[in-house]
């Protein structure tokens, strides 16, 4: 009986370290000292979602899984940055991971940098995000600044070609030039019964996930 006790409390304890912003998986040089969102004079937020209470999973290239449940992206330093119990944020160590399943979303690692899924099958697209500074407003006459820059978060898509990502505009025509000219009709047709449009970012999802269901 004392065995059995022994052996599940040591079962619990391993349980409870994969659950952690684990060691191996977390950056040697990658604490955060200091984590404001924003520097001085600047308005809003470096990462993208405003939550931190999320469960992601982490794989790394051995497929060994970690389950993580505060974690964010950080948009400034291009990297997943996890909370640990005692409010520490450590960033992973991008060579150490595989894929993060995030938000719904999934995240891989293509050379040094996550990269959203956005289309994965026969077409490939995957989605990366961006920080850019919009400026404040400035009196024309004093030339003093009327209201704060402010951070705003930006993406864009790019194509899976072999094994190189280039930037993709989404246009009708870019992705019209995707689709055999066997199956083009076939989502024409479904995208004027659906009232789909390639603009909108979720129906464009729909129309590359219904194009790979088609034979």
């Amino acid at each position: 009986m004392r065995i059995s006790l022994i052996i599940i409390f040591f079962i619990g304890l391993l349980a409870r370290a994969q659950n952690l912003p684990a060691v191996d998986i977390v950056s040697e040089s990658g604490f955060i000292v200091n984590d404001a969102n924003s520097e001085l004079g600047i308005e809003g937020s470096v990462y993208l979602n405003e939550s931190w209470d999320t469960v992601a999973e982490v794989i790394t290239p051995e497929d060994k899984s970690y389950s993580i449940k505060a974690i964010n992206y950080n948009v400034k330093l291009e990297t997943f940055v996890v909370k640990s119990e005692e409010g520490k944020l450590l960033t992973l160590n991008n060579e150490k991971v595989k894929y993060i399943k995030y938000n719904s979303s999934i995240f891989e690692v293509i050379g040094d940098k996550y990269f959203e899924q956005f289309s994965k099958g026969e077409i490939n697209i995957f989605k990366s995000y961006y920080l850019v500074t919009i400026s404040g407003a400035i009196d024309p006459m004093t030339k003093d600044k009327l209201t704060n820059d402010k951070y705003a978060i930006k993406s864009k898509l790019h194509l899976m070609e072999g094994d190189d990502l280039i930037e993709f505009k989404p246009t009708k025509k870019n992705i019209f030039k995707l689709f055999s000219k066997e199956k083009a009709s076939m989502v024409k047709s479904h995208m004027k019964k659906q009232n789909l449009s390639i603009r909108d970012e979720d129906e464009l999802k729909q129309i590359l996930n219904y194009y790979s269901t088609l034979k």
